[in-house]
């Protein structure tokens, strides 16, 4: 099977720098690779991941997401809301990963702050509409054999354009930011942010 070697360097984000070991002790969580080095050095940290391309770039899109739990958020009036209080709205509890990807390809800051909760610059009612979409996509996309992580980009993708799972799945494979496993799932080509990402941007170029 062929590896695939990444490094990142990584600046130790200003609001982790307080508690720079818990930052570390997630960095670690994050990577899902083989084969991981983590060198740390003033607030620089050089992370080595190697293994199974498409296990490499999951673990690029968590640490990815570790980093947007820290980032800084300048300028507007962000909320945050927790799984429990968008369930309460919305009556469907999401995960909350889900809704700030949704919430940011909508053009709102969105980053998650713990795994269950979220900052974001969006009003209530988008909110609440957002998880009420990402809700009906997340029960009609149980009845598709998907990975976890196409699982998630199909979910996402299925709310934003109001299209069955289904037809998310015929079009990603047709785009190639899916593909079908020998097992018969269906998985993604890169991490899923890309596909999703990609996937998007092909509909948006496709004629009519």
């Amino acid at each position: 099977m062929a590896f695939k070697r990444v490094v990142r360097i990584i600046k130790i984000p200003p609001k982790a720098r307080s508690n720079p070991t818990e930052f570390l002790e997630k960095l670690t969580e994050a990577l899902r690779t083989p084969s991981t080095s983590i060198c740390l050095k003033g607030d620089t940290i050089r992370v080595e991941v190697a293994g199974p391309p498409r296990t490499v770039y999951e673990t690029l899109g968590n640490i990815t997401s570790l980093l947007e739990e820290y980032s800084e958020q300048p300028g507007g009036s962000l909320k945050k809301y927790t799984y429990e209080a968008v369930e309460r709205l919305a009556g469907v509890g999401v995960p909350v990963e889900l809704l700030g990807e949704y919430l940011r390809l909508k053009g709102y800051r969105a980053a998650r702050k713990t795994k269950k909760s979220i900052e974001t610059s969006a009003p209530k009612d988008v909110v609440v509409d957002a998880a009420r979409r990402i809700g009906d996509s997340l029960v009609k996309a149980g009845s598709v054999k998907l990975s976890n992580t196409a699982f998630k980009m199909v979910v996402v993708a299925s709310a934003m354009l109001g299209l069955e799972p289904s037809l998310v799945v015929e079009r990603g494979l047709k785009e190639g930011v899916l593909e079908a496993s020998a097992a018969g799932s269906i998985r993604v080509s890169h991490f899923w942010r890309k596909s999703l990402t990609d996937f998007l941007e092909a509909l948006k170029e496709a004629p009519g």
